[in-house]
């Protein structure tokens, strides 16, 4: 199943990343069929992401691609002990990415994580989806439009930023 086609994500990125920048969303998660870029174990083509990566840049958004989203390869063991440290040291993969003009950067825990870590860029998205979160509202998708939710979360992040503008002001 693929969702970026069942969705035409894939042919309709460039409007999809306008229409989130038209709402001030210019970080977006976005996540890789691995069914495309590697069909065959140890063969990567980075090629379906090309499209994706133009109309972001063209559209001025920040993509953090989970590479876990849609799933992983059949042959791949997320589960292993030595699973971030084996994908992120992939000579191939690194070098088929390369060859697109894509540069992978693995962002793992640090060995003594404890408790809150601050990972790099990906915070801003994380942090805005927890902070959504408060909003019942939002939790489920019952909007039976995409109008009807941006408006919701435009609320609800109105909402944040005056509760934080009213503490910086010393208000209530």
């Amino acid at each position: 199943l693929d969702l970026i086609a069942g969705t035409g994500h894939d042919t309709l990125a460039l409007r999809d990343y306008r229409q989130a920048a038209e709402h001030g969303i210019r970080s977006i998660r976005d996540g890789v069929r691995w069914h495309l870029v590697e069909a065959e174990p140890g063969r990567y083509d980075w090629s379906s992401l090309l499209p994706l990566l133009h109309a972001a840049e063209t559209a001025g958004s920040q993509v953090i691609w989970d590479l876990c989203h849609y799933g992983w390869p059949d042959h791949i063991d997320i589960w292993s002990p030595g699973f971030v440290e084996g994908f992120a040291a992939c000579p191939k993969a690194a070098d088929a990415a390369n060859a697109h003009g894509i540069e992978l950067e693995v962002v793992k825990l640090p060995d003594t994580k404890r408790g809150f870590v601050l990972l790099p860029r990906r915070w801003v998205v994380e942090r805005s989806f927890a902070w959504a979160t408060r909003f019942r509202r939002l939790v489920k998708d019952y909007e039976g439009y995409a109008s009807t939710l941006a408006g919701l979360h435009l609320v609800a992040f109105a909402c944040l930023m005056l509760k934080q503008a009213a503490q910086l002001t010393g208000g209530p």
